[in-house]
């Protein structure tokens, strides 16, 4: 999608903020709401049985020798276990991790407009889903404009995903069908990729500046496979990338929603 959609200038009081995530709340809806028990979550698992071997590799790899700017490292998925999904939920909802408010501020605001471009039929596929409190909001919008499509959350973790899959099918969607994806980024674009989806509109959706978390090269080569994925689809069919990134240049800030700030406190 060409062009940029910034935060727009909001009473900060209209969105409040939690010192916990609704958790129990939200447990207590489901159970006592009908319709949600009745659905089941839809979780397919991509996972191609060879996460382990390639954990092991990336570990020793991270350890041996340093990576970007003289860092050692080790692999990302390693924090996104149903313990680390949950963790990074509590910092959602700190004060000074502001990228969650400005990104709900942002579909609050423009979710019709986002809606408009994906065409009935579409495969809606967001990476790194998370708790979907801000997806909900895009896809209430498809809701109410009556566009049939599948939305597809992707996440390393089963319980978590069924967990936010849950919740969100208490919004009893007509039009939108919420399926999990188990799976890496990888397997992700393996699975899109195949042939009866690849004749499909599809709207890849990567919010929550997760390319922020990237190294320069790792940022380059995640854009340049996911581009790549979407235009082997061909001209015809219409696929689109959408990105949250961080515009915020004030450094104070910027440090405090790190980890080694206090957005970073669990």
């Amino acid at each position: 999608m060409a062009g940029t959609l910034h935060r727009p200038r909001v009473a900060k009081t209209e969105f409040p903020r939690y010192k916990e995530p609704p958790h129990v709340l939200k447990e207590s809806l489901i159970h006592n709401t009908q319709s949600a028990t009745t659905k089941e979550c839809d979780i397919i698992d991509i996972r191609k049985g060879e996460i382990s071997l390639n954990l092991a590799e990336s570990i020793r790899s991270g350890i041996q020798k340093p990576h970007f700017k003289g860092h050692r490292i080790v692999p990302s998925l390693l924090l996104w276990d149903e313990q680390g999904l949950k963790l990074f939920e509590k910092v959602t909802y700190n004060p000074r991790y502001y990228l969650t408010d400005a990104e709900i501020d942002i579909l609050r605001t423009y979710s019709a407009a986002v809606a408009n471009l994906v065409k009935p039929g579409s495969i809606v596929l967001e990476l790194g889903s998370g708790s979907l409190r801000k997806t909900n909001i895009l896809l209430q919008a498809l809701e109410a404009q009556r566009k049939d499509i599948d939305y597809y959350a992707l996440d390393l973790d089963k319980n978590e995903l069924s967990r936010s899959l849950r919740q969100l099918m208490l919004g009893n969607f007509k039009h939108v069908r919420c399926h999990g994806l188990l799976g890496t980024y990888d397997e992700g674009r393996d699975w899109l990729s195949q042939a009866e989806k690849s004749r499909r509109p599809t709207f890849v959706l990567s919010l929550g500046s997760t390319i922020g978390g990237f190294t320069p090269s790792e940022a380059t080569d995640f854009l340049h496979e996911w581009s790549r994925t979407l235009q082997q689809r061909g001209d015809e069919i219409n696929s689109q990338l959408i990105i949250g990134l961080d515009g915020n240049k004030n450094g104070a800030e910027v440090f405090d929603a790190s980890p080694k700030g206090n957005g970073g406190e669990h």
